[in-house]
């Protein structure tokens, strides 16, 4: 790949990544950023749901 395309390429990236904006998605829709782990319960703490088959 040419240098050129892979520094556009990486920038693209790197600015979805901060802004959560993409040009193949309209205005209007935002990606979701996932949550930080010191933000979530520890895993003992979590409510769990058992599974019905």
């Amino acid at each position: 790949m040419p240098l050129d395309l892979k520094v556009r390429e990486v920038c693209l990236i790197e600015n979805t990544r901060l802004t959560g904006a993409t040009e193949y998605l309209p205005d209007d829709i935002r990606l979701e950023r996932p949550t930080p782990p010191r933000l979530m319960l520890h895993p003992a703490e979590r409510l769990t749901f058992p599974a019905q088959f």
